[in-house]
């Protein structure tokens, strides 16, 4: 299967001058910004970083598009790449990463997309079939407060009540199982009756040494039911090591009228890890600027890091989107916490993040 690949990249790169070709094709160029300020206390001292938003970190893209003929078929070619940035996941009370050092690990998508009657297949590097099944969210603050709990001050350490860091980070014992995204092959079947079915299987390229294959299965729905939205998102992925699977789903209700929505988020892995995180939100047009969107957090864990541990968080935050200026003004805030069976007690931590997501496209 991995001897596919080779064939599959020199594709990818020909797509473009072949969509130009039809005759229909066109092209689009978007990205955004996403400063941001962290400021993170964990209970011995407070650090305050200038940082670029995991959540939605910083990037470049564009799209080259084609249709073919009169057969309902279309071509996409997708290239997108992080900007290099310093990640506010990436920062810690050890470390603080260049303010700008782009990565191979900074690409994102480099993908052919072909569109049929029959499904939608991918080539390429791009989202595994799961990438996304945690995101059945109807909040609005996804910019500031993702389910991916790092993604705010993940590499921050919890320090014990001695003021000891314990070397356990925020990332390691709040994880959502959320799928990937890898250099891989992927299908979605059309919706029917509102949902869709995905399966991918991938290769890592971005980093050496990782020699797995990765398989994923991914199940989509959604549908408005008079006031209400609804949507609902369930997958399940695997590689070739062993005990490396893992589950995760949400479902997401939105009353359209009040703008109160409600969202479920959970999952679990092999391992026994497992996680249950509940969000309220609020999402109305108080102003002329845009809409404001704010969202209360809850999340528990069990069994990370070791047997027997327990990882809680809440969390506020709030979105005020600009739409003359295409942008988003937001702050986020979480509380931390984490016990284990090793008889250590932990600090609590909190973090702030407050910036600005900036949105272009022409």
């Amino acid at each position: 299967m991995k001897a596919a690949f080779p064939l599959l990249a020199t594709t990818a790169l020909a797509l473009p001058s072949a969509l130009w070709a039809q005759g229909t094709s066109g092209i689009e160029f978007y990205g955004h910004f996403n400063p941001a300020w962290q400021s993170v206390d964990d209970g011995g001292q407070t650090k305050d970083t200038f940082v670029d938003n995991s959540n939605s970190n910083s990037r470049f893209g564009f799209n080259v598009t084609g249709d073919l003929g009169d057969t309902g078929n279309s071509f996409l070619f997708n290239f997108e790449t992080g900007l290099g940035f310093r990640q506010s996941g990436a920062v810690s009370q050890l470390s603080e990463p260049d303010f700008w050092d782009i990565k191979r690990t900074d690409l994102r998508k480099f993908e052919a997309i072909f569109s049929t009657g029959y499904g939608t297949f991918y080539a390429g590097q791009g989202s595994m079939a799961s990438d996304g099944v945690v995101g059945s969210d109807f909040t609005g603050v996804g910019v500031v407060a993702g389910s991916a709990i790092g993604d705010q001050a993940g590499g921050f350490q919890f320090r014990d009540t001695g003021g000891t860091l314990s070397g356990i980070a925020i990332s390691d014992v709040f994880k959502n199982f959320d799928g990937s995204r890898r250099f891989r092959l992927r299908y979605d079947t059309p919706q029917y009756g509102g949902f869709k079915v995905a399966a991918a299987y991938g290769i890592e390229v971005l980093t050496s040494g990782d020699d797995r294959d990765f398989y994923d299965l991914a199940v989509y729905y959604s549908d408005t039911f008079g006031d209400v939205e609804f949507a609902a998102s369930a997958g399940y992925s695997d590689t070739s090591d062993s005990n490396a699977g893992a589950y995760a789903g949400s479902a997401g209700i939105l009353h359209t009228p009040s703008g109160v929505s409600f969202t479920l988020i959970a999952g679990g892995a092999d391992t026994d890890a497992s996680y249950a995180m509940a969000r309220l939100g609020l999402e109305r047009t108080f102003t002329s600027w845009g809409s404001t969107a704010a969202a209360l957090d809850y999340y528990a864990g069990q069994d990370f890091d070791t047997s027997g541990s327990d990882s809680d968080l809440w969390g506020v935050s709030f979105v005020q989107k600009i739409d003359a200026a295409n942008m988003e003004l937001y702050a986020g805030y979480r509380d931390y916490s984490f016990s284990d069976t090793s008889g250590t007690l932990y600090q609590d931590m909190d973090s702030w993040l407050l910036g600005a997501r900036w949105k272009y496209d022409f």
